[in-house]
């Protein structure tokens, strides 16, 4: 048997059927935050390593002294537990102006979740026109894409979203 089809209808099976979701994550298991980057903006890779008691409940294992906002804290982890793929890139080795590593100016994500061996990383690198920031997951196979910009522009300008002020 053969089948006439319109154009339209094929169109549309040529999209990305890959999942888009970066994590699968349960926000209450998140027991760890830390976040590696800054470099371009304090001239050396700042870490912020935080414990999650519960949602209202946080300590800052580093640096010492740090006053946390936990809301922001809690707003990010709501974003990474939602986060979707705006655009999948392939995998392979980034690009230079991708900037995927801490030292040219990405910003690491790193969760520790209950139950889990292996923590949770995303790397979220330059900006990629108005799409979002190039990105990088442990949870995506080496895959590069694309994060919508989100909440992560203005935690990229500076550690100090993350300080109660």
């Amino acid at each position: 048997m053969v089948f006439l089809v319109a154009k339209s209808i094929l169109e549309t099976l040529k999209t990305d059927w890959r999942d888009p979701t970066v994590f699968h994550l349960e926000v209450p298991k998140v027991k760890g935050l830390k976040l590696i980057g800054w470099q371009d903006v304090v001239g050396s890779p700042y870490v912020l390593d935080l414990e999650r008691k519960s949602a209202q409940d946080w300590s800052v294992k580093t640096p010492q002294d740090f006053k946390l906002n936990i809301p922001a804290a809690e707003g990010l982890l709501t974003e990474l537990a939602q986060i979707k793929v705006v655009r999948f890139l392939g995998k392979g080795v980034p690009k230079p102006e991708q900037k995927l590593t801490v030292n040219e100016g990405a910003l690491e994500i790193v969760l520790t979740v209950e139950g889990d061996k292996e923590p949770y990383t995303l790397t979220v690198g330059g900006p990629s026109d108005n799409e979002g920031y190039y990105a990088r997951s442990n949870k995506l196979l080496d895959e590069i894409f694309i994060v919508p910009k989100g909440n992560f522009e203005p935690i990229k300008k500076m550690p100090a979203h993350f300080k109660f002020q």
